[in-house]
């Protein structure tokens, strides 16, 4: 009887912790600080936006082991209120302790994958970085991660190995049933055109470029990229 109410209680506080979480979350965005009319974000507004978030890390961070099942959105709201401050090295301390922590197959791959982008994209760490993508993909053949290890690939002038992650990233990334998603397969499909001509293949750009003008007919960078192509390879430009 005892241990019921125990989970019954564990079970409220969780509601209750999210919720609180939720709350202050939803009034930062809708009644805290607004950029100024120019759209910039001064420097009083960003040191309160920092702040609030601070808490809220905290406040979940203390929460985060009495909630059984609901750990895994406790977490996932800790990384989305990283993601708003810059605090690289505590938010990489985190992740790797939440790692020996609680492990979890589908919560390692998102871990792994977000210790990697730190040391790829904020600490400019490429050998971190490539170990924490590729652990990530042990996980889950993630498209996020073969991305980025494209990008760092081509930064050290890989262009060959930079074309085979991005190959392996899109054959993931084959959802396109809204216009967002369409727009993103597009805007992957002109970065990996690109590569191909990097190396002189041709035939490949072209194919993949118009692959994106049928994903983004408005794209005007596709369509000039493909007429010139097609003007080089005297392919009948019909499709444009």
């Amino acid at each position: 009887m005892r241990k019921g109410i125990f989970w019954a209680l564990g079970g409220v506080l969780s509601l209750v912790l999210i919720g609180v979480a939720t709350f202050i979350v939803y009034t930062n965005f809708n009644y805290g600080p607004r950029p100024s009319e120019n759209g910039v974000i001064s420097k009083k507004e960003n040191e309160f936006k920092q702040k609030e978030f601070r808490r809220l890390i905290q406040f979940l961070k203390g929460g985060l082991k009495n909630q059984g099942e609901g750990w895994k959105k406790t977490e996932l709201m800790i990384q989305n209120a990283y993601k708003q401050i810059d605090e690289p090295e505590e938010e990489i301390e985190f992740l790797k302790a939440r790692l020996k922590e609680q492990p979890d197959q589908f919560l390692d791959m998102i871990r792994f994958h977000r210790v990697g982008e730190i040391y790829h994209k904020r600490l400019k760490n490429f050998n971190q970085a490539k170990q924490y993508y590729i652990l990530a993909l042990t996980k889950y053949e993630d498209p996020s991660s073969l991305m980025g290890l494209s990008e760092i690939s081509e930064v050290e002038g890989d262009v060959h190995q930079a074309i085979q992650f991005r190959e392996r990233a899109l054959k993931k990334m084959t959802l396109v049933d809204t216009p967002v998603l369409a727009r993103n397969r597009a805007k992957r499909l002109m970065e990996l055109s690109s590569l191909y001509l990097k190396v002189n293949r041709k035939e490949d750009a072209e194919r993949v470029f118009r692959e994106a003008l049928q994903l983004d007919p408005q794209n005007l960078s596709a369509k000039e990229t493909l007429q010139k192509l097609s003007a080089e390879s005297g392919t009948s430009p019909k499709t444009l």
